[in-house]
């Protein structure tokens, strides 16, 4: 399965690090401030968009007075304070796939709708600084998420072609962004907001857990 692949390029959220709870409470204590309940059907909107583009939707939703830079500015510290109060921990079956990773020398490259501060604040705690050199934001692209942009960009940045890549993801936001793009996408899916059946539609390689993956990607 090695010389499947040129290289593998990563979601971070709730794909690399189980961080989709702390998103949550953050989002949580953002609404609830302003007198509101946060509803699971109102957050399904929102997984898998660049920060903006989700508060832009929160917004509408709730009717929110705020702008949506004020509303941003509010989760960004929600998020940092829940961070270096709870930490993150990296999921199930990622450790597996990384060393693999390593061992068989492939690039890889991290592609996220979370905003630069906390991708590099989650990079720092992981001590991943040296395994991903490459790392990429939507902010940084005109498009987000479903849009291919930024996996374009980290296949670039890798030098890799994008149809030799493996993109690894857990959203259906995601995983059209990956499939746009030419990747290869297996998915992980979060029971709690995205529905299997629903990426099936996207992508056959959906899996149950990353543990899955790694069986698949080291099959003989």
């Amino acid at each position: 399965m090695k010389n499947e692949f040129e290289a593998v390029i990563f979601d971070l959220d709730g794909t690399l690090v189980d961080t989709e709870v702390v998103w949550h409470v953050a989002e949580d204590q953002l609404v609830r401030a302003r007198g509101h309940i946060y509803t699971l059907e109102a957050r399904s909107h929102l997984i898998g968009l660049r920060i903006d583009e989700g508060l832009v939707k929160l917004k509408a939703h709730y009717d929110f007075k705020d702008t949506v830079q004020e509303l941003i500015d509010e989760l960004n510290r929600n998020l940092m304070a829940l961070i270096d109060a709870e930490g993150v921990r990296v999921n199930p079956g990622i450790p597996d796939i990384l060393n693999w990773v390593v061992a068989n020398n492939l690039p890889r490259a991290i592609a996220t709708a979370a905003p630069p501060f906390l991708l590099e604040a989650i990079v720092d705690r992981m001590g991943w600084d040296d395994l991903f050199k490459v790392r990429c934001t939507c902010n940084e692209e005109i498009n987000s998420k479903p849009a291919p942009d930024v996996y374009l960009t980290a296949a670039r940045k890798l030098g890799v072609d994008p149809t030799k890549c493996l993109a690894l993801e857990d959203t259906i936001n995601g995983a059209r962004a990956a499939v746009a793009a030419g990747m290869t996408t297996f998915v992980v899916p979060d029971h709690q907001y995205t529905n299997p059946d629903m990426l099936r539609l996207v992508t056959p390689h959906v899996f149950t857990s990353m543990h899955e993956v790694y069986a698949r990607l080291t099959a003989s």
